[in-house]
């Protein structure tokens, strides 16, 4: 099966943090994420449809977009849990169809479950 694409939007996270921090963040955060996905990249501005993100030189503060193999899923989710315990953020799984859900978490409970969802819903792509 081919990737699955991820977005994970943790834009929310801390409205306090000044500009210049959230990005620091942002690339500190795909740094990381490189060791449990196949590609993850920042988001330009173009490809979100909420213009209300703050950006930074094109980029939207606090989104990425990762590709990652239905093997790899689980170790993403645990990562994001253990990453932003507490804090909420977002996640749209599109799959190699087309098809997308999203998702909305904020503890261990709601990762376990999101990644449930997430298995559960690309499974059924990959029904005859």
């Amino acid at each position: 099966m081919s990737s699955i694409e991820i977005t994970i939007d943790f834009s929310d996270i801390n409205p306090d943090l000044e500009i210049e921090e959230f990005d620091e963040l942002t690339r500190r955060l795909r740094d990381e994420i490189k060791e449990v996905v196949d590609d993850v990249s920042l988001v330009r501005e173009s490809e979100i449809p909420k213009q209300s993100k703050s950006a930074l030189a094109g980029f939207v503060l606090g989104v990425l977009k990762a590709e990652v193999s239905l093997e790899n899923i689980a170790a993403l989710f645990n990562f994001l849990s253990s990453r932003f315990k507490g804090k909420p953020i977002e996640m749209i799984v599109k799959a190699p169809d087309g098809r997308e859900i999203s998702l909305k978490a904020g503890n261990r409970e709601d990762f376990e479950y999101g990644m449930l969802k997430a298995q559960e819903f690309l499974s059924q792509s990959q029904r005859p």
